[in-house]
């Protein structure tokens, strides 16, 4: 917690299903929510975007949402809307957090754990 809440940047953390499960308060900040209201909630109801985002890495669809549907990294400029009707331009880096699993008897594979998102105000 010490390093994620040093960092400037936002930083969001997911599980597997989309689910927040760690934030700083950059990231909080960033779009609008309290930190203690945004954890435990699917980051689709967090982040906002309109439909005119930049293309960055992707189509109208931001990093994050990328991301899971890809399972790579993914990295996009897009234009979010905040709970108190701001608009703001957000540059989301967006990679999957991924773990070896070994099971008994079989070989290693890899097992998405989430995505971890680097968010940074660009207005």
């Amino acid at each position: 917690n010490l390093l994620l809440n040093s960092i400037t940047d936002g930083v969001m953390i997911t599980d597997p299903n989309g689910t927040v499960t760690s934030m700083n308060d950059s990231a909080a900040a960033i779009i609008g929510w309290a930190k203690k209201d945004a954890v435990k909630l699917d980051f689709r109801s967090l982040i906002q975007s309109y439909t005119d985002s930049v293309k960055v890495g992707g189509d109208k669809e931001n990093a994050i949402e990328a991301c899971y549907r890809t399972g790579k990294s993914s990295q996009q400029i897009s234009l979010l809307r905040t709970p108190d009707g701001r608009k703001i331009y957000v540059d989301i880096l967006a990679s999957p957090i991924i773990e070896a699993v070994k099971k008994e008897g079989t070989a290693e594979t890899l097992a998405s754990q989430g995505v971890i998102a680097i968010l940074r105000n660009v207005d």
